[in-house]
């Protein structure tokens, strides 16, 4: 008997010592990043920078999800060129990985990076971004810092592209979290556009993160060249389909302009849309719908606005229709009213009527009141956590860096 207790024992411990998970797999050149296609499970972590420059880096397979984590350890990925792949599928993305799914990417710096949008065929919907093209759900993309990205057009005025400047498309469960995108240049042909994510299909997560000093290419004018209800560009997401989306202490500031659904935080929403805590300083031009968060609602949109304000110029371009308003540029006759407190516009900007009809939250302020010291935010802003935004002379209100989520913070591999 003690015999056969002590068999168990040592199966027992052989079964733990085989559980064990393995050690990450260290990568140390652009060659070993590109080589995850051959593992698409695996625990990958950064040893050291990467210089990609002058390496032609194909997206990481088209057709299965990458299932693994990334962990960059804080080091930096250089010159990153991503370039048509050699073989086609059903689908065509250009991004470092094609498609993810229960996987979480984090600690990761890119400076300097470029995406060639993809063209093979006609009527194709085409994804692309700088981390993924698709994410097909229950994924964390966190602690990512850009500084330089360009993505291309794709030439085919036929095909629908949904591009971002971190992810093409999000399904449920996805989650952005100190994600900041600096000095990008994007253009998407003709889909949605964001800079962070191009589509949002499902519930969709953004904290703490920023798009700054983004600025459109332009393609023929505009940077959508269809004009028609497919475009949409926001400073954060192009387009919001149903699902939840849940954006808190992130802000952008840039230039963006399209023809049609233009927002500076949000292009257009067909989904429960809350917004908290988070700004816009972005100047907005289009033919028709821009507003200084969210350009467009469709008939399924729901809007949540807290402490939240607009500061970028809203303009009208060209003869379409007059759309143009301070936090929402269209809204569809189908929506509940705008719901939530304390947001503000700043009038000097956008006049002193200019919001949409159904919004009964927001509030026209001139530059004075917006900009002013502490003592002078007596009337407005007196609610606002100063454990979250931060008040000068002559400044607009800023979110204090404590207010985001700590650059070390745990990470769940998939959401609860």
């Amino acid at each position: 008997m003690l015999t056969l207790r002590k068999y168990m024992l040592a199966i027992a411990l052989l079964s733990l010592s085989g559980a064990a998970a393995a050690d990450p797999i260290k990568l140390t050149d652009c060659a070993g990043l590109q080589n995850i296609y051959n593992h698409l499970t695996g625990q990958y972590i950064l040893a050291n920078n990467i210089d990609c420059t002058g390496f032609a880096f194909q997206p990481i397979n088209q057709r299965d999800p990458f299932t693994g984590s990334l962990d960059g350890q804080g080091f930096t990925i250089t010159g990153l060129s991503i370039v048509l792949p050699t073989y086609q599928s059903s689908s065509y993305i250009s991004a470092l990985f094609a498609i993810v799914h229960n996987a979480v990417i984090q600690n990761i710096n890119f400076k300097n990076a470029y995406i060639n949008n993809v063209d093979f065929k006609t009527n194709e919907e085409n994804y692309s971004g700088l981390i993924a093209g698709q994410i097909k759900g229950n994924t964390t993309i966190a602690n990512i810092k850009v500084d330089g990205l360009t993505i291309g057009a794709g030439q085919n005025v036929s095909n629908l592209y949904y591009t971002g400047g971190i992810v093409g498309q999000t399904n449920d469960n996805s989650v952005l979290r100190n994600v900041h995108v600096k000095n990008a240049e994007i253009s998407n042909g003709d889909g949605a556009v964001g800079g962070l994510i191009g589509q949002t299909r499902g519930n969709t997560t953004i904290e703490g993160s920023s798009v700054y000093g983004i600025d459109p290419i332009k393609k023929q004018g505009y940077l959508c060249r269809r004009h028609d209800s497919l475009c949409a560009f926001g400073g954060l997401i192009g387009d919001a389909s149903p699902g939840t989306i849940n954006i808190q202490y992130s802000w952008t500031e840039g230039y963006i302009n399209s023809s049609n659904d233009v927002g500076g935080l949000i292009g257009r929403v067909n989904a429960t849309v809350n917004i908290s805590n988070s700004y816009s300083m972005t100047k907005v031009e289009s033919v028709s719908n821009a507003g200084g968060l969210i350009g467009a609602t469709m008939d399924n949109a729901v809007i949540n606005l807290n402490t939240v304000y607009a500061a970028g110029k809203v303009a009208k371009v060209g003869n379409g229709p007059v759309s143009h308003w301070a936090i929402i540029g269209s809204v569809s006759p189908a929506n509940p009213p705008i719901v939530g407190h304390e947001s503000y516009y700043d009038q000097s900007e956008h006049g002193t009527n200019r919001k949409s009809p159904n919004d009964n939250v927001s509030i026209g302020l001139s530059k004075k009141e917006m900009t002013a010291n502490p003592q002078g935010r007596r009337f407005h802003f007196a609610n606002w956590d100063t454990n979250i935004w931060s008040f000068g002379n002559d400044k607009y209100p800023q979110l204090n860096s404590n207010a985001r989520p700590s650059s070390n913070q745990s990470l769940p591999p998939t959401l609860p």
